[in-house]
């Protein structure tokens, strides 16, 4: 079955959207902690399953990446953690083993000048696509952060 991984420490703020790509026929893995996504990545290493990694930017449960054996990498106690493990674990300068997996950041914080910077740079990278949503405060289906989510779904299908 083609897998989603989820990384969030919020559930609720994305619930709507999980039992979307659920009912999409996706094994949705909900995962907050890096040893989490180690062991998912892992387990599916030679299955190729994964279609997609949703990341959100704030994850207050990840306050380093020492559990995937990165040290010396600041999460801003959370606030950052989601670029950290973008930057140093999925998609590092030297390309890793995760760069075959599409890369989806649905994030509350705005996608200003240096966020844009630092995924433009991460696109120049090698590997699969990445994408940035902002997280709207509402999860009215015609919310335009909605639809755009949607079809990014549909089109993994």
């Amino acid at each position: 079955m083609d897998k989603i991984i989820w990384i969030e420490d919020r559930r609720e703020t994305v619930l709507r959207l999980i039992n979307h790509c659920k009912t999409m026929s996706f094994d949705v893995k909900e995962i907050s902690t890096t040893n989490k996504l180690a062991d998912e990545l892992e387990a599916d290493q030679k299955k190729n399953n994964i279609k997609l990694i949703i990341i959100d930017i704030m994850l207050y449960s990840v306050q380093s990446l020492s559990s995937i054996g990165i040290s010396k990498v600041s999460t801003d106690n959370g606030m950052l953690a989601g670029w950290a493990i973008i930057e140093h674990f999925l998609r590092p300068k030297e390309k890793g083993e995760y760069s075959h997996i599409p890369i989806l950041i649905v994030s509350t914080r705005l996608l200003n000048g240096l966020a844009r910077d630092l995924i433009d740079e991460i696109r120049e990278r090698k590997g699969e696509w990445i994408e940035y949503i902002e997280k709207g405060h509402s999860s009215n289906d015609k919310d335009p952060w909605i639809i755009q989510f949607k079809q990014i779904i549909e089109k993994l299908k």
